[in-house]
This record gives C-alpha cells, sequence and structure tokens, in this order.
C-alpha cells in the first residue's frame, strides 16, 4: 500500500528523464503528453536528472524535439546543483572537471576557474572523453588537498541500444586512485529534489519523484521527504522490487509516465 498522498492531492511533480521520458534518442511512447497534462491540472512542474552532460537550454531544445515545451527554469541537472552547492559554500573557488558542457557552463556561469591548477575541488560528471590523463590529474588533486565532488553515483545509462557506462563508473575510478569517496549532489542524496522544491510553495510530501530508479530516483524522494513514484520503463524491474526492502519501496509503481498520468487524471476526474 502507498504511505505517500493520494494522487488527488499533489501539488507538484518532479520528473526524471533518462527511462522516464526517453532511453537515449528515443522517446518513451506516451511520455510527452504527461507534460501539456500536469499543466492542465494546475501541478508545479520540474525536470531534475542526474544527467550533468548537457546545459538545461539544451534540454529544453532535446525535449522539444519530442513534442515537450519546457523553460530552462524548469529544468535541474545535477551539474547545475554541483555549481549551486559550491557557489553556496566556496564561491569562486578552483576546480579541475571531469565532464562534458553541461557541468563545465553551469560552473563557469558561476564563475569558477575551470582545470585551474591546484585546484580547491575535483568535480566529476559524465564524460564520454574520460582518459587515464583525465583519471590522474583528478587524483593527484585530491591526494593534494582537493576536495571530491561528484554529480551522481549512476553506473549505468539507459540508451536507445542498451545500458552504458554512466558517471557511477568513473566516479569510482576516481575514487579508486584516490583513495577517497566523493560527495554526491544528484540522487540518490537529497539536495536536487530539495532544490527544485524551493520552486514551489509546497510541502515536500505533496509533491512526487518520479523516477525509474529505486536506488537514485527513489531514494532521493524519500530522503527528501517527497512522494515517491516508480516507472518500470527504465532500469528498475519488478524483481528489484520484490527483493527491495520495505524502507526502499516507492508508494506508487506503475509502468510508464503515461499510465502514471492516466492514474492522476482519473484521481482528479473523481473529485470533479
Amino acid at each position: 500500500m502507498p504511505t505517500g498522498v493520494q494522487l488527488v492531492d499533489l501539488a507538484c511533480v518532479l520528473v526524471d528523464l533518462d527511462g522516464v521520458v526517453y532511453r537515449g534518442r528515443d522517446v518513451i511512447p506516451g511520455a510527452p503528453d504527461f507534460f501539456p497534462l500536469a499543466r492542465r491540472l494546475g501541478l508545479g512542474l520540474q525536470v531534475i536528472t542526474n544527467n550533468s552532460s548537457q546545459t538545461p537550454e539544451e534540454y529544453v531544445d532535446k525535449l522539444a524535439g519530442y513534442g515537450i515545451d519546457v523553460t530552462p527554469e524548469e529544468v535541474l541537472t545535477s551539474g547545475e546543483a554541483a555549481a549551486r552547492y559550491l557557489e553556496e559554500r566556496a564561491p569562486k573557488a578552483k576546480t579541475f572537471v571531469i565532464g562534458e558542457s553541461g557541468l563545465r557552463q553551469a560552473l563557469m556561469r558561476r564563475g569558477f576557474e575551470i582545470d585551474a591548477g591546484r585546484p580547491d575541488f575535483v568535480v566529476v560528471g559524465i564524460d564520454r572523453q574520460f582518459t587515464y590523463e583525465k583519471l590522474k590529474t583528478a587524483a593527484t588533486a585530491i591526494l593534494d588537498g582537493a576536495q571530491f565532488i561528484a554529480t551522481n553515483p549512476d553506473t549505468q545509462l539507459p540508451t536507445e541500444t542498451g545500458l552504458m557506462p554512466g558517471t557511477g563508473s568513473i566516479v569510482a575510478a576516481v575514487a579508486a586512485a584516490s583513495g577517497t569517496e566523493p560527495i554526491f549532489m544528484g540522487k540518490p542524496k537529497p539536495y536536487l529534489c530539495e532544490l527544485a522544491l524551493r520552486r514551489f510553495a509546497c510541502p515536500p510530501h505533496l509533491s512526487a519523484m518520479i523516477g525509474d530508479r529505486l536506488d537514485t530516483d527513489v531514494a532521493s524522494g524519500i530522503a527528501a521527504g517527497t512522494t515517491t513514484v516508480l516507472v518500470l520503463s527504465g532500469i528498475s524491474t519488478s524483481a528489484d522490487l520484490e527483493t527491495a526492502a520495505p524502507e526502499e519501496r516507492p508508494d506508487y509503481v506503475f509502468s510508464d509516465l503515461a499510465a502514471f498520468g492516466s492514474a492522476l487524471a482519473d484521481a482528479r476526474a473523481g473529485t470533479a
């Protein structure tokens, strides 16, 4: 039985992307229809993703290609979260970055020096050009005293051709080489959800974290105090649910985002 609020009482939704809206370049059937539905129902809407490869503006363009209209303010990435975390604690610090344009631009926009000598922070995100040289530079900086920040621990990333290595695989290499565990910004830590909820005038339990992974999306929602929704269109499976501890299980489970949207619409219609 769900332990969160009834669907009819939800006031805002936090929507993951990979495995929920699309897999790689392929949109998940029915997912685009959820966004206009959420707006018609008057829900606060925030897209949140552990993927730091792109900027919010790039995600807006990507989603537009699927017929989904969002604004940059409605997109929050783990790269943006990392930049805001550092801005709150060490503005203008020197950084060494393993990551792609989304993470690098998030840091540069907030005045951080990128790839500086003797960095204060090593910041690691998804990097499909990861090399031994980058690993060596990061590990050396951490051993010399730099703090280790990582966008997320996802070891795998769902794509249109199957599962590929994710940020967590790179993070594991840096952690092994430096003997240091990172501070994570994204899910399963609550910080990403908490940042997203700052936009809304609703308490966490009246929001729903919607994702495809028990170990990150659902765990993050639980940690942030939100209602949690697992969709079975990405990483986690029904078998994973059966073996999960009771405290790790979501409040609701649906086959995909479209099924959740239908249930939400039915719940609202039942109160009309």
